[in-house]
């Protein structure tokens, strides 16, 4: 009775560790004033991966890892990792975010482009941290999140700073077995949350 205890004990526990959530997702204001918004007609959009932990583990230790695990696998497979690594950037995490940002902005006078110096304002998004998770059997799983910063300076005098927005814990899923998955859908959250605090707090 008491070994059957024990491991009971021991499967309550792992099931409560499978299920920690994340932290809630937290928005803030770290610095400057949104007021300029309000008369922007336009905003470039700006992507920043560097100086990213994955984890707890600076990105190029991360990727020397991944390569090295999937070319034990099968030769040039790490590669090919590692190309989707930094090709679903641009091709699945970007157009996310961008699409539920601009949704939940809701602020049809303003476009949104990802190039262009002519625009007065730019929005800086940089990754500080991603947390792949990974997907198991059933509901066993770890739910990915990422931690970024929001940056609005002058497109044409970037050293100024006109406010910063800090994002931790945008949460994905764990349910996704293919981690690209898993993150496109932190940035979805990202962009769905960032959009709705900025309509909030910049246009009311």
């Amino acid at each position: 009775m008491k070994i059957q205890a024990n491991l009971c004990a021991a499967i309550i526990g792992l099931f409560c560790f499978t299920f920690l959530p994340v932290e809630a997702q937290d928005i803030k204001l770290e610095s400057g004033n949104l007021a300029f918004l309000k008369d922007a007609t336009a905003l470039r959009i700006k992507y920043v991966y560097d100086g990213m932990l994955v984890g707890n583990t600076n990105e190029a230790d991360y990727i020397k890892f991944k390569v090295a695990e999937f070319n034990k696998k099968e030769a040039g497979k790490g590669e090919k990792w590692l190309a989707g690594w930094i090709n679903d950037r641009a091709g699945r995490y970007e157009p996310a975010f961008e699409s539920q940002f601009t949704k939940y902005l809701d602020r049809k006078a303003i476009s949104f482009i990802a190039i262009g110096n002519d625009v007065k304002y730019t929005m800086i998004l940089k990754t500080l941290m991603t947390e792949p998770g990974w997907a198991g059997w059933g509901i066993w799983h770890k739910e990915s999140h990422i931690d970024a910063v929001a940056t609005f300076v002058e497109t044409a005098n970037p050293d100024t700073v006109l406010a910063t927005i800090s994002v931790k814990n945008s949460p994905g899923n764990g349910y996704d077995y293919d981690p690209a998955g898993r993150i496109e859908n932190c940035y979805a959250t990202c962009g769905k949350e960032l959009g709705h605090f900025l309509r909030k707090k910049a246009f009311k």
